[in-house]
């Protein structure tokens, strides 16, 4: 697809040449044109088609070719029930109620955004007629090269289509001339070239292949029956996966992962390399995914195989290091002692013996490579409180389920983390320990302490000071690499200092420890109860009844109380904007969770709901 000029498109949206060309509008709008118009077409297809029966994933799957480490794609004949719950679901939002007029109201949005898209050159009705049933795409293989050199792109698209020769004309009609043709397994494709990186695009039966000339080539080559489709690693993700759905995602985990590793410079200690070796062992050889509707809520499945567990030694002999925790599903612990007023909390189980863990795991890694010399820095209270971290597992041990969270204070974001204690003494000594090594920092570093009578104990209050004041004296203490000692280190620049008046509080009672930037956060827990927390506001407990209440872990956003949140914020222009045409869409809007639900396969569950 020859290019247009304005504006110069990435390697992505050029699909064939780069000699100018005069054209109503430029290729990028045309690439969104189709982005656009497909989204358009998953939603208009689904509140009308209905295919009970169909397969789980589509043909498309058979034209990617073995190798295949990344495929994606969108139904636009939503199997089962899928169409139905779509519409449910559209009926929820202003102007979609009336099912009548549903299929008008969508093309007619479609046309306004492929329209505003791409200047008037392109229209969703003009396409409509040849658009099939699916739309993929998938990365044929790893990347491969400096990670800025563009020389590798292996992507491929299929388009499924019920008009081949509607197509071609569409194609002939819309994408202006200038690309060469040539023959590739007896099919015609057009070519071109951008930033070294040669792309084609080509209709073969009743599909649309468009992307990397090899990748093209390639499927063309598979006549629709690669075996992809038919792999182990593939169809096992397929079949992991309950139910009809709009969507599918195929991940080739341990490839991607491998690939990336070995994309790195070589390690210089053989400690290091066997222990990283180790660790790819226990990747996940696949991840799949599933996009499916319910007719008031969006979920997003994703799953993966189950792995070892089994201990990993450190490269330096010795025991065993630590494991990671296997996960269990258990009901929230924290949601009761979280106020009504949270608006993001993301819970993690067994927080403390996963902190040792991946912390025993890290420290070995770092003696691994030392012999290196890839490591290096002076002596720091920062470096001292690294090595009573990785040292000790009472530090850390005693924790057990673990949240952070953000809460509206009275229109102030406020933020800070609470976890269950399951040994108080023993928090209660370790965050003496840690108040002892911030004061061995000295009086020079200006960090006060005090403590304040609340609740059944006391909430220690260390005072930071300035901001500003603060980031310099961590880029001091922090640890360097390479030899550095101090200055302005690569970990103190990325730590997000706010500005102003710096506090942090802690306290541990009731079993807890809440600890949080200000007091204000800290009083905010201790004062909840249990009747009037998150655990009994409908949106929490409709989105996490849906994601799944007994997990290994979650998370949930409140969508209302976030724009209720950023929308004093906005100007008055940016208000009436948002008024006119974004909060009418959001309003329906309840949470959004996710649940991570332990078994074989992991599953892990997004959803998004609707009132």
């Amino acid at each position: 697809m020859a290019s247009i000029l304005e504006p110069a498109p990435t390697p992505a949206e050029q699909l064939v040449t780069t000699e100018p060309v005069r054209a109503r509008a430029s290729r990028t709008r045309w690439a969104v044109a189709l982005v656009v118009a497909v989204l358009a077409l998953v939603v208009a297809a689904g509140a009308f088609m209905l295919a009970a029966g169909s397969a789980p994933v589509s043909r498309l799957a058979g034209w990617m070719p073995m190798g295949t480490v990344a495929y994606a794609e969108l139904r636009l004949d939503p199997p089962g029930d899928q169409g139905t719950k779509v519409a449910d679901l559209l009926g929820h939002f202003p102007g979609f109620a009336d099912r009548s007029q549903l299929d008008a109201k969508l093309t007619e949005l479609a046309d306004r955004l492929v329209g505003k898209a791409t200047g008037g050159a392109v229209t969703y009705s003009s396409m409509k007629p040849w658009i099939g049933d699916a739309v993929a795409v998938g990365l044929t293989r790893p990347p491969s090269g400096p990670a800025d050199a563009p020389a590798d792109a292996p992507g491929l698209a299929a388009v499924a289509t019920k008009d081949a020769p509607a197509l071609r004309d569409w194609l002939a009609s819309h994408v202006p001339p200038g690309g060469t043709t040539e023959s590739s397994g007896g099919a015609q494709i057009t070519i071109g070239t951008r930033n070294g990186v040669a792309w084609a695009y080509t209709v073969v039966d009743d599909v649309m292949l468009a992307g990397e000339k090899s990748a093209v080539e390639a499927a063309i080559g598979t006549h629709g029956a690669s075996g992809f489709a038919a792999s182990e690693p593939f169809r096992s993700a397929v079949s992991s996966l309950d139910g009809s759905s709009l969507g599918f995602g195929f991940l080739d985990t341990k490839a991607l992962i491998t690939a990336a590793l070995a994309a790195r410079p070589a390690t210089t200690s053989a400690a290091s390399a066997a222990m990283t070796a180790a660790i790819v062992d226990r990747v996940a050889p696949w991840t799949a995914f599933a996009l499916r509707a319910q007719s008031d809520a969006i979920e997003i499945d994703a799953t993966t195989p189950k792995t070892s567990t089994a201990p990993l030694s450190s490269a330096t002999g010795g025991s065993p290091l630590p494991t990671f925790p296997p996960p269990v599903n258990t009901t929230s612990s924290l949601a009761a002692h979280l106020p009504a007023d949270t608006i993001l909390a993301v819970e993690s189980r067994d927080v403390g013996p996963t902190l040792v863990a991946a912390l025993a795991q890290a420290s070995a890694f770092r003696s691994a490579e030392a012999s290196g010399g890839t490591l290096g820095g002076r002596s720091s209270p920062a470096a001292g409180m690294l090595g009573l971290l990785e040292g000790s597992d009472s530090f850390l041990g005693w924790m057990g389920d673990g949240a952070f969270v953000i809460r509206d204070d009275a229109g102030t974001p406020s933020a800070g983390v609470v976890a269950v204690a399951t040994d108080p003494a023993a928090a209660s000594t370790a965050l003496g320990q840690l108040k002892a090594l911030i004061s061995f920092a000295g009086p020079s570093s200006g960090i006060t302490f005090r403590d304040e009578p609340y609740g059944d104990g006391t909430i220690t209050i260390a005072d930071l000071g300035d901001g500003a004041t603060l980031e310099r004296l961590l880029s001091k203490a922090l640890p360097g690499r390479s030899g550095e000692s101090g200055g302005a280190s690569a970990p103190a620049r990325l730590l997000p200092i706010p500005s102003g008046h710096v506090e942090i509080a802690w306290t541990v009672q009731r079993g807890l420890l809440v600890a949080g930037a200000g007091d204000a956060f800290v009083k905010a827990i201790l004062d909840t109860r249990a009747e009037s927390s998150l655990a009994t506001t409908p949106d929490y407990r409709t989105a996490l009844d849906r994601a799944g209440a007994s997990n290994a872990g979650q998370s949930f956003l409140d969508i209302p109380a976030l724009t209720s949140l950023v929308a004093p914020s906005l100007t008055p222009a940016q208000r009436a904007s948002y008024e006119r045409d974004i909060k009418p869409f959001i309003d329906p809007l309840g949470g959004v969770a996710s649940a991570t639900l332990a078994g074989d396969p992991l599953r892990v569950r997004f959803v998004v709901t609707v009132k």
